[in-house]
């Protein structure tokens, strides 16, 4: 592997974990299992040892599958490692990581699969080791209580409210993949493979299938915004909250889109597979095999060392350096990948947010069709405290209040409440249509004129504001710069003076509120 000209760059492409059903008693059927599936892609026998547990190495046969495993009593650890060439791209590697640890009468079982090359990678698409489906139907997984399936599971209209359930669970630690049934005339009900899909996304997410029916009620369950129905997809995220959320948060994937083609369920196994490894802690929770190695070998020689010479000493330590250096040569491509998984699933983010710029595209097309943009039913607030969750279910996609301005709006004490929801009704739907589509603004102006209101620039060199701490606010991790206002009112009393202090997100094509109602009062102004 040395002999390659170019640096090894690699991802870790998802993570799989869980605890044995039937807790460590199932653990030797889990290894066996497991090793039955690597000893199909050695395509000869390996040592018998390795079925009760053993440590073992079977190094590449030409340029073959290699797998190692380690083993340790306290704490009780078993821990493998396969390389396996990718067959059709020469220099591309697949790794597989795998660990069983066992705590008390809990057994848990960790996998992780990693794409390695030297130089480019190249395009997949993601999906869980064969031997994962199997392990769930034969020996069973839990996640956080909930068992792992490898099919999907079919809601119908009665028991739309175990899905709703399900989706609103905030113990829920996977995403829920929502499909919907096509319409009768397409002769068609799934518009993909849902059965590959589920399988392909064992242990990574939970497949459910909704009828045509159902959708409905759904729809009236968590509103249209968060609905998915007519042969869509909709990624339900965990810590899903539609009073707190955009549903931007939760990519939605139209049945239109799906079709023709295989782009959505790649896009569906990408987004899912990176996203379970898109977590902080995720080397602390499950290290890499190198390290569990190293630790392992470390334990090793402190045990041994008392009852060592100080001459077999020096030679343990030679040994191991020797082997360090091996091992440092030998793994150099698995332990580049750590470092490199950021910058990939950043990239790889990147691509979701132009996928999800091309959905929003395809809403605001829709959009532009109706008569307006209001979720109908949405009855407006009487008292400031329930404008955030009105503001949430009014103009999801449009406008949002940040932290910031959600705290402020409850300690409000303008006096017509009622012109400031028109006022936020006017930059979630005649603002946005103008930003959006260019050729709007007559209307918006109107609309602005009607309120009595006056839409302006927070100050003429807005250079001077920008260090202003007041007039910047975070949303989904970004600060922005709050460079416009909507006012009425010259008075300093709190409840005749209003002022809506917001900018334009280009990022999400739409509204984001800084700070509302009151005035800020700053050294500048």
């Amino acid at each position: 592997m040395s002999d390659y000209p170019l640096r090894p760059v690699g991802t870790a492409v998802l993570q799989i974990e869980g605890d044995l059903i039937g807790g460590y008693s199932s653990i030797d059927s889990a290894r066996n299992l497991v090793l039955a599936w690597l000893s199909g892609r050695v395509g000869h026998a390996f040592p018998e040892d390795a079925r009760r547990g053993a440590s073992f190495n079977i190094p590449p046969d030409q340029g073959g599958v290699s797998a190692e495993a380690i083993a340790e009593d306290d704490p009780w650890i078993w821990a493998m490692q396969i390389v396996d060439p990718d067959k059709q791209i020469a220099g591309r590697n697949w790794i597989v990581e795998i660990a069983l640890f066992r705590v008390n009468r809990i057994a848990r079982i960790c996998i992780r699969l990693s794409c390695v090359a030297r130089g480019d990678i190249g395009t997949f698409t993601p999906a869980v080791p064969s031997f994962v489906p199997l392990l769930a139907q034969k020996i069973g997984i839990e996640n956080e209580g909930e068992r792992i399936d490898s099919f999907p599971v079919h809601y119908g209209s009665v028991n739309i409210d175990d899905l709703v359930a399900r989706l609103e669970d905030s113990q829920r630690k996977l995403p829920i993949v929502v499909v919907s049934e096509a319409r009768p005339d397409l002769n068609r009900p799934w518009l993909l493979d849902i059965n590959l899909l589920a399988r392909n996304l064992t242990g990574l997410a939970w497949v459910f299938c909704i009828s045509y029916e159902a959708a409905f009620g759904l729809s009236d369950a968590l509103g249209k915004t968060w609905s998915v129905f007519n042969g869509a997809c909709r990624i339900y995220m965990p810590g899903f909250d539609r009073f707190a959320q955009s549903p931007y948060d939760h990519p939605l994937i139209f049945g239109e889109r799906l079709i023709n083609t295989t782009w959505g369920e790649s896009w569906l196994r990408r987004t899912i597979a990176f996203s379970s490894i898109d977590n902080a802690d995720i080397y602390q929770r499950f290290p890499r095999f190198v390290t569990l190695r190293a630790k392992l070998a470390q334990r090793s020689y402190e045990r041994r060392r008392a009852d060592l010479t100080t001459e077999q000493q020096l030679e343990q330590i030679k040994d191991e350096n020797d082997k360090l250096k091996r091992d440092v040569q030998e793994w150099m491509d698995l332990s580049s990948i750590a470092e490199e998984d950021q910058k990939v699933t950043r990239r790889d983010l990147d691509d979701v947010k132009r996928e999800n710029a091309g959905l929003r595209s395809y809403i605001e097309l829709l959009e532009s069709t109706r008569k307006t943009g209001v979720e109908e039913g949405a009855e407006r607030p009487t008292d400031y405290s329930g404008v955030p969750q009105w503001v949430v279910k009014t103009f999801s996609g449009r406008l949002v209040l940040s932290k910031k301005a959600e705290a402020a709006v409850m300690s409000s004490v303008y006096q017509d409440i009622g012109l400031v929801c028109d006022a936020l009704q006017l930059l979630a739907m005649q603002y946005v249509d103008m930003r959006r589509h260019g050729d709007r603004r007559p209307i918006y102006e109107g609309r602005l004129r009607s309120l009595t209101l006056r839409e302006e620039p927070i100050g003429a060199s807005l250079d001077k504001f920008r260090s202003d701490s007041q007039y910047k606010c975070r949303y989904e991790g970004r600060e922005l710069f709050t460079d416009r206002h909507l006012k009425k009112g010259n008075s300093r009393d709190p409840r005749e003076i209003l002022r809506i202090y917001f900018c334009w997100d280009e990022e999400t094509r739409q509204v984001v509120v800084g700070h509302l109602t009151s005035h800020l009062e700053t050294a500048i102004s």
